[in-house]
């Protein structure tokens, strides 16, 4: 597989993915993304921004969207990308939104970009906060599933909770929705991560225990049934994950030994504990 962005001082992220197409953001090293609440640093957030085919090593730069939209105020520093395709149209879309606070108030502009055109426009703000990943300082990348682009988000709506729950873009409507989450999730807010995935074909949802100082455990839950809260399943529990080698068996942090995975189901170990000690350097 080439790698197109061969030059030193640049990086890239992977912002989203849809049929093995990736959409790629590249920055330059030291300039990159990590300005975002400097208004005169927000072109800078990526350098290019484009779709990245690795099979056919084929890479297509988008437009210079940046600055076309973009509010005179200062960003809050998150931004929201994903890509998606659209099967009535026969066309890849890209959404990225912007937030913005003002006055306590969370506010958005969202910009689609139309390969098929290769033209982008400014659809309604989204009506809800999406939230940075625990390990990464300002951008967020969306998951393409069932013709909608999804995130972990918060309502914006005055009369709403502040609790969380998965936000989608349909690509084909352009119009936003939600589904509900169970309330185990909200509990995790505060002390522990949550992620948003992708597996077998279902949402899933990894829970990182006590992410600010460490990780001292991890869940996997999937949506069996797409849109059912009631539908999520336990499908993977590790303690202290660190080293994985091929089989059960895990290195754990903080401690000299070697324990095996946990079955969600039955609860119990696959084998015994290992009494390895570990070296740590």
């Amino acid at each position: 597989m080439d790698y197109p962005f061969k030059s030193c001082l640049s990086r890239a992220t992977i912002l989203g993915s849809c049929n093995a197409i990736f959409l790629v953001g590249v920055y330059v090293r030291g300039v990159g993304p990590w300005y975002p609440c400097s208004l005169e640093r927000t072109s800078a957030v990526f350098e290019v921004l484009g779709l990245w085919n690795p099979s056919t090593r084929e890479f297509k730069e988008l437009p210079d969207f940046l600055w076309k939209f973009i509010k005179h105020r200062p960003l809050c520093g998150n931004i929201a990308y994903g890509l998606g395709y659209d099967s009535l149209m026969d066309d890849y879309k890209v959404i990225r939104i912007l937030y913005y606070y003002d006055s306590k108030v969370y506010e958005s502009d969202v910009h689609v970009y139309s390969v098929r055109t290769n033209s982008y426009k400014r659809i309604r703000d989204v009506p809800y906060f999406i939230p940075r990943r625990h390990n990464h300082p300002a951008i967020v990348s969306g998951m393409f599933l069932n013709g909608a682009i999804h995130w972990l988000g918060i309502s914006l709506a005055r009369t709403s909770n502040l609790s969380l729950r998965i936000v989608f873009f349909n690509v084909e409507n352009e119009e936003f929705g939600e589904i509900q989450l169970h309330d185990q999730f909200n509990s995790y807010m505060i002390t522990q991560a949550l992620e948003l995935g992708v597996f077998e074909g279902c949402l899933c949802i990894y829970r990182f225990d006590n992410c600010i100082y460490r990780f001292d455990s991890a869940d996997g839950y999937i949506m069996k049934q797409f849109g059912a809260d009631d539908s999520w399943t336990n499908m993977l529990s590790l303690k202290q994950p660190a080293y994985a080698n091929p089989g059960y068996t895990l290195a754990y942090l903080h401690t000299p030994w070697l324990r095996p995975c946990v079955d969600p189901t039955s609860k119990s170990e696959f084998d015994e504990w290992i009494n390895y000690p570990i070296a740590y350097p």
